[in-house]
C-alpha cells in the first residue's frame, strides 16, 4: 500500500495500435529470457511475423472476405487473392470477440522508430512483460508464456492455434498486467462509464480525460519532487494535448481510450455492438468485475485480494484462502532461476492463473499464495526460503523440490 502511494497506475504511452493482447504473445514468444536484442530487432521479427504472406484456405475463405469487407480492406485485398497477412487472417477468425487491430504502415519508408510496429513491443514493455533497454523477458512475460507456444517462428504459416483469442489463464494474466500498469486511470475512466448501457470510443476517450483530471486533482497537488512530480508533468502535458486536438478525426483522446478498451474486449469485459465498430457495451461478467474494481479501497488491494475472487464469477468458481504450497510446483518449476529463486508475486500470479485452466480446481488469491509461502518458510526454513529485495520487502522465494514431492 505504501508503494502504491508513491506511485501512480497509468500508461503514459497509450496508441490506437494497442487493441489485441495477442500481439503481446507473439512479442513475447519472440523475445528471449537470456539473449538481449534491440528494440529494432523486436519489431522487424514482429513486423515479418505478422505481415506474412499466407495462403487463405477454403474453409476460411467466407469468414476473411466478410472480414475484408467489414474492415472495408478493399485496398489491401482484391476478390481474387489468394494469400492475406497472417494478422488479418487470425482477425478474422470468427471465434475471437474483436476483429479490430491491425497493424499497419511501411516500416521501410517510416523507419522502426516511427512505424507503428514499433509500438506493440512498447506497450510489452509498459505493461512489464519484456524489459526495456534489452528487450528480454520479464518473469511476468514467462508467466504469460506458460500457456502459448514456448517460442514463435517467423518462417511459419500460421499458429497451430490462433494468438489473438485469449484464454481463461492468459486473461487473468494480462488483467493483472493491465491493472497493475494502469489501474488508477482505470478505475477512474470506468467509474464515467459504468452507468451507461452502452459507449462509443470517443465517449470512453471523455471518460478517460475526465479520469486524469480526478487524478491531478487528487493525487498529484502540492508536489514538490520525486516520481510524481514527474507524472504529473506527463499528465499535463496528455491534457493539453487533448484540449488542443482538433475537431473531427482521431487524436490523443482516441489514443486515450483505446487501450483502455479493445483489450477489454478480449477478456470478456466489454463487448462490441457491433462487427468492426468501436462501440461497446458491458458483459454482465464485465459489470459485476469493474464494480468490484471501483469498490476496492485500492487498485493494489484489489490485485491482491479481489482480482480471483471477480473472475471466478466468471467461471461459477470458489476461492480457496488456504492454498497449499504443492500446488505451486509447475508454475515454480516453470520459472525458477539457476539458483532456484523465483520471483514471488509472479509465482504467486503464474498459480492463479494456472488454477483457471481446470474447471475443478479452486481459484486462489495473489495474498493468499504469498501468506502460504511465508508460512511454509516460518515453519520449514531449510526447505523454503525467503529473500529481501532492495526496498526490504520479501521479493523471492525458493523451494527444495522434496516440498512437492512430499518428502
Amino acid at each position: 500500500m505504501r508503494q502504491a502511494l508513491r506511485t501512480l497506475r497509468w500508461i503514459d504511452y497509450a496508441r490506437r495500435s494497442m487493441q489485441r493482447l495477442g500481439f503481446l504473445k507473439i512479442v513475447i514468444g519472440l523475445a528471449s529470457k537470456s539473449r538481449s536484442q534491440t528494440l529494432e530487432s523486436l519489431t522487424r521479427a514482429f513486423h515479418a511475423t505478422v505481415t506474412k504472406k499466407t495462403p487463405v484456405l477454403a474453409e476460411k475463405r467466407e469468414a476473411f472476405e466478410r472480414y475484408v469487407r467489414e474492415q472495408q480492406l478493399h485496398r489491401r485485398y482484391r476478390a481474387d487473392d489468394d494469400t492475406a497477412e497472417a494478422q488479418d487472417l487470425y482477425l478474422s477468425d470468427p471465434g475471437i470477440p474483436s476483429h479490430s487491430g491491425a497493424i499497419t504502415g511501411d516500416l521501410e519508408h517510416a523507419g522502426y522508430r516511427h512505424s507503428v510496429y514499433v509500438e506493440i513491443p512498447t506497450w510489452a514493455t509498459r505493461l512489464h512483460l519484456i524489459r526495456d533497454q534489452n528487450y528480454t523477458l520479464t518473469d511476468r512475460g514467462r508467466v504469460l508464456g506458460m500457456f502459448g507456444p514456448a517460442t514463435w517462428s517467423e518462417t511459419a504459416d500460421l499458429a497451430p492455434s490462433n494468438p489473438l483469442a485469449i484464454s481463461a489463464a492468459e486473461r487473468y494474466v494480462c488483467l493483472f498486467a493491465l491493472l497493475e500498469a494502469d489501474g488508477d486511470l482505470l478505475t477512474a475512466m470506468y467509474r464515467n462509464l459504468i452507468g451507461l448501457p452502452s459507449f462509443s470510443r470517443t465517449t470512453a476517450g471523455d471518460a478517460a480525460v475526465s479520469g486524469l483530471e480526478e487524478l491531478r486533482a487528487n493525487r498529484l497537488k502540492r508536489l514538490s519532487a520525486g516520481p510524481l512530480l514527474q507524472a504529473r508533468a506527463r499528465v499535463d502535458r496528455t491534457l493539453v494535448a487533448v484540449k488542443n486536438q482538433k475537431v473531427g478525426g482521431l487524436g490523443p483522446r482516441e489514443s486515450l481510450a483505446t487501450p483502455r478498451t479493445e483489450p477489454f474486449v478480449d477478456c470478456g469485459i466489454l463487448t462490441k455492438t457491433r462487427y468492426g465498430s468501436y462501440e461497446y457495451a458491458f458483459s454482465d461478467f464485465g459489470k459485476t468485475f469493474l464494480r468490484r474494481l471501483i469498490a476496492a479501497p485500492s487498485v493494489t488491494h484489489f490485485l491482491e485480494d479481489g482480482l480471483a475472487m471477480a473472475l471466478s464469477i466468471a467461471s461459477a468458481r470458489s476461492v480457496d484462502d488456504r492454498p497449499d504450497v504443492g500446488s505451486l510446483a509447475r508454475a515454480y518449476t516453470h520459472l525458477k532461476s539457476g539458483l532456484g529463486y523465483v520471483s514471488l508475486r509472479e509465482l504467486a500470479v503464474a498459480a492463479s492463473a494456472e488454477g483457471l485452466l481446470s474447471e475443478s480446481a479452486p481459484l486462489f488469491e495473489i495474498a493468499h499464495i504469498e501468506e502460504a509461502l511465508r508460512r511454509a518458510a516460518g515453519t520449514n526454513s531449510r526447505y523454503v526460503r525467503l529473500a529481501h529485495g532492495r526496498s526490504g520487502g520479501v521479493s523471492q522465494v525458493r523451494i527444495d523440490p522434496r516440498v512437492f514431492s512430499g518428502q
